[in-house]
C-alpha cells in the first residue's frame, strides 16, 4: 500500500467515524424525542381518562339534581293542590255562613217590618228581632 492509498483510507475512516458519531447523536436525539412523546402520550391519556370520569360524575350529579327537582316540584304541586282544596272548602264555608246570615237578616227585616206596622215603636220592638236571631243560632 502506498501512502496515498493509506491517506485515502485514513480520510475515509475519519469520515466514517464522523458519520457514526452523527448517527449515534441522531439516534440518541430520536430516542429522547420518542421518550418525550411517550411521556406526553401517557400524561394526555391519563388526563383524558380523568376528564371522562369527571364528565360521568357531572352527568350523574345533573341527573340526581333533575330527579330531586322533579320530586320537589311534585311535592310543591301536591301542597298547592291541598291549599287550593282548603281555600275552596273555606270559601264554601264562608259562602254558606254568609247565606245563613243573609237569611237571618232578611227574616229579621221581615219581622221588624211586620211588627213595626202593627205596633208603635218601642224598646220591645227593637229587642224582639235580636231574641229571634239568637233563637235561630
Amino acid at each position: 500500500m502506498d501512502s496515498e492509498e493509506r491517506k485515502a483510507l485514513l480520510e475515509s475512516c475519519k469520515l466514517l467515524r464522523v458519520q457514526i458519531k452523527q448517527e449515534k447523536q441522531a439516534l440518541n436525539d430520536f430516542q429522547l424525542q420518542r421518550e418525550k412523546v411517550e411521556r406526553f402520550w401517557v400524561l394526555e391519556k391519563k388526563k383524558r381518562e380523568d376528564l371522562k370520569i369527571e364528565l360521568r360524575n357531572r352527568i350523574r350529579q345533573r341527573q340526581d339534581l333533575e330527579e330531586k327537582h322533579a320530586f320537589e316540584l311534585k311535592v310543591y304541586k301536591q301542597k298547592i293542590a291541598h291549599l287550593q282544596h282548603e281555600i275552596q272548602a273555606g270559601t264554601s264555608d264562608v259562602k254558606i255562613a254568609a247565606e245563613k246570615q243573609m237569611k237571618l237578616l232578611q227574616e229579621e227585616n221581615r219581622y221588624v217590618s211586620s211588627h213595626h206596622q202593627m205596633q208603635p215603636s218601642s224598646t220591645h220592638s227593637l229587642i224582639d228581632p235580636i231574641r229571634y236571631a239568637i233563637r235561630w243560632n
